[in-house]
């Protein structure tokens, strides 16, 4: 094998960690941008906020369709 200097080393760990930061923050938000922008049909974004900030008026339009 290879010897790498100390230097190489140092760069090669934090390359490596911020790669991990990356990959821990930015996985979830690229599986639902990939869900979103791929599904058939495309859902509405307001049906995923609805339930948390009005769930009387998102009750009453799903019965209203019936």
């Amino acid at each position: 094998m290879f010897a790498l200097s100390e230097e190489s080393k140092e760069r090669i760990g934090k390359l490596i960690d911020i790669s991990r930061v990356a990959v821990h923050y930015g996985y979830l938000p690229l599986i639902l941008y990939l869900g979103y922008t791929r599904s058939d049909p495309k859902p509405s974004l307001i049906r995923y906020e609805a339930p948390k900030y009005m769930p009387k008026l998102l009750a009453r339009s799903s019965t209203d369709k019936e």
